[in-house]
This record gives structure tokens, sequence and C-alpha cells, in this order.
């Protein structure tokens, strides 16, 4: 394998896969990424099973090849150079050799047959997805995702289509976080290819579609239990979570008595004080709503007396 790329465009495609590859004990493999040179083109790939990711990076290539090696050594050999010069990477007998300027060195690799094949998509039904609104109605509720697997339906964010609705909702049985989009906001085009579907998206999936930056829609599709996102010259594929996911709106009440309208900065700095005297034996934070106020309080245990914070309403 040989080939010419500059510093940016390596840094770049490995920031696409990175955090995906992670130790495994049965596949040891698992830890690496794999480079391949083919049709011209230059590919990254990382996968730990659950998500895998192939990017492509413009790169002029002389000779195709392809090899495995550990991300975490290449990364920051490319992070310690400064400047946008060209890279020369060339393999041979599995060891991986790059120079930039002044700087060499040679990394041990692996046979690329080892490395487990990412599925992909068979066809091009790709319905296109707001990016910036996916991730704001992600964000909104994957921290409410149970991490306990006893239940792993419940350890993803349910994501589904009811009529012109998108809903997004998680829970760990103790919490519940929802939000609603209208479908025609976030799906652009294609929306037919997710009618009246529900999915349930792993929390890894969840946690990496926060981190694309792109200015363009993202790509998805749905199929053979898999999910599919495509953006730029990216394709990520990932195991979607089997199982029913519970009829968690039967627990959202259909009305009030009492709301109340403060300001979040507010409530914020409220809840960070509490948690800060909050005692291990009771991690209880009791709110009372009187005259236009609320009085937030939790016991502190050993470490003081009751401690108390008013909000204006």
């Amino acid at each position: 394998m040989k080939i010419t790329c500059t510093l940016e465009h390596l840094k770049d495609g490995l920031k696409k896969i990175e955090g995906i590859a992670k130790g495994n004990i049965s596949l040891p493999i698992l830890e690496n990424i794999l480079i391949e040179a083919k049709e011209g083109i230059l590919f990254f790939s990382a996968t730990n099973l659950e998500i895998g990711v192939i990017t492509q990076v413009i790169a002029k290539v002389e000779e195709e090849g392809s090899i495995v090696i550990t991300p975490n050594i290449l990364q920051g050999f490319l992070n310690a150079i400064s400047g946008n010069d060209n890279v020369f990477i060339s393999s041979e007998s599995n060891i991986l050799s790059l120079q930039c300027g002044s700087s060499k060195t040679s990394i041990n690799g692996l046979d690329a047959s080892e490395f487990p094949i990412i599925p992909q998509k068979n066809n091009d039904s790709f319905f296109s997805m707001d990016l910036e609104k996916f991730q704001k109605n992600l964000r909104s509720v994957v921290s409410f995702a149970s991490t306990n697997d006893m239940r792993p339906e419940l350890t993803g964010v349910i994501f589904q289509k009811k009529e012109d609705i998108i809903c997004f909702a998680a829970t760990d049985s103790f919490r519940l976080g929802e939000s609603k989009i209208n479908s025609q906001k976030i799906i652009s085009s294609n929306e037919e290819l997710f009618s009246n579907k529900s999915v349930i998206i792993p929390q890894k999936l969840s946690n990496y579609i926060n981190k694309i930056s792109s200015s363009e829609d993202i790509l998805c599709s749905v199929e053979d239990s898999h999910f599919f996102l495509r953006f730029g010259n990216t394709n990520v594929t990932a195991r979607l979570i089997d199982g029913v996911y519970p009829d968690y709106t039967q627990i959202i009440p259909t009305s009030t008595n009492t709301n109340i309208k403060l300001k979040k900065k507010d409530l914020v700095e409220a809840m960070k004080i509490m948690l800060v005297f909050a005692s291990q034996e009771n991690q209880d934070v009791v709110f009372e709503i009187s005259n236009n106020k609320i009085k937030i309080t939790t016991d502190a245990g050993e470490r003081g007396g009751e401690k108390q914070k008013f909000l204006q309403t």
C-alpha cells in the first residue's frame, strides 16, 4: 500500500471513527481500525460489533492495500505534528510506515483479513433528517435511558412516528423523558420510508449522532434490525435493540393541578447546591410550593443541617 494524503484529511478521517474501537476479551482485534486503499480511495473503518463506521478520506492512492492498526498510536503521532504537510503512508509485512516532513514512524499492525465485516446498506432507500433537530431531540431524552442491562429495551431511546408526529422517549423506570416534533419539520425527504415505524436506538448510537458535525441533512434507513446513517463520506451501521418498548404514555398525566414557570438557570443552580449536601443515605430533594415561591430542601445528614433554597415563580 502506498498513499499520499494531507495531514488535515487524515485527522478528519480519524475523528469520524473516534471512540468506536473498544477492547473485547474474545475479539481483541476490535481495539484496532482497518485502513484500506482500494479503487483510488482511502477508507478508515472501526467497529465494536454494535456500531460500525466506514469513512472515506481524500488521498492519492499509488498502490492498493490494507492493514489493521491501533488508532491511538496513529492519532497520537498525527496530533503531535503541526502544519498541513502531506503524509506519505506505506505498508509492508503488516507494518505501517508514515512520513510527514522530517517526522517518521513505523507502527506494527495486523492482517486485515481478521477484521470483522461491517454490514452495508443494500440500496439507496434513505429518508433525510434535519441533523440539528435530530440531535436536539436525542439529547433531550437520552440521559433518561437505563444503564441496567436487565431490561435491554430500556437502555435505548424509542424513536417512532405516530401519524404526523415523531416521538423520542427514554426511561429507566424511575424517570421519563419525551420529546415530540412534527415529522415535516425533522424529516426533509422520503418521509414514507419511516411511516408508522418504531425502533429502539442504542445509547452508543445516540451519543455518536450527537457528536456528528455536518451542515447537511443526515440520511437514515431502517433495515433488518439495523439502523443505517450516511453523512458526507461516512457510513454508519448500528444494531437496533430488540424488544418491545413499554407503553410509557400510560403514566404521563393528562391533566395537572399545579403549573409552575421559573427560570431554568435558577433551578439548575438550586439543584447543584442541593446535590453538594445531599447525604449518601438520603438523596431526596423536597419541593414545597406556596405564595408564588418554591422552597427546595435536602437533608444533609452528617454534613450539616437541612439545606434550603428559595426560588421566585
